[in-house]
Order: C-alpha cells, then structure tokens, then sequence
C-alpha cells in the first residue's frame, strides 16, 4: 500500500504511544526512530510491534518516531495501524 502524506496517531499521555508515519521515497525502505520511558526493557519488543503492523499492511517505504509512554502491545499496534490508514487513506481525522 502506498502512504500518502504524514499522519499521527495517540498521545503523549501516561500508558499511549504517539506514531508519526510519513511517507518516504521508494526504495528508501523503514526507519524506525524509538523514544520511550521504557527503552531499555521493551524497545525490541516496541520496534516489533510495529513492523508486525507494517508487515501486514505491506508498507516498505516509510518513516516512523514512535514517542511510548509505557503503552502495552495492543496500543502499540492499533495506534500504527491508525497512523497508517489515515495515511493511505489521506484522512483528516
């Protein structure tokens, strides 16, 4: 699927994630920056959430920060998700 413009979903709030996704060039490929309170203990498992999501969708070129607040597995994931659609969508929401 193709991006086409940037998008985001969640917050900065206690136990959410906010996901920026912007369309990158093709061939460019994920980028995946990662701020979180909790980095050290689940940043792999954070950075999995969302390709699991990227995969699903067959997004290859994109770039995503991802600023967690401790959200757990499901928010991560939905949270992407969201972010993504809009995105394909070209959603104002």
């Amino acid at each position: 699927m193709k991006l086409k413009k940037t998008t985001q979903s969640g917050s900065l709030e206690s136990s959410d994630i906010l996901i920026t996704v912007t369309p990158a060039k093709p061939g460019a490929g994920r980028k995946i920056d990662l701020e979180s309170v909790v980095l050290n203990a689940y940043g792999k498992s954070i950075k999995k959430d969302i390709v699991e999501i990227l995969d699903k969708l067959d997004i290859k070129d994109v770039y995503i920060n991802a600023n967690d607040r401790g959200a757990i597995s499901s928010t991560i994931k939905a949270r992407t998700e969201a972010a993504l659609l809009k995105s394909i969508k070209d959603l104002n929401i």
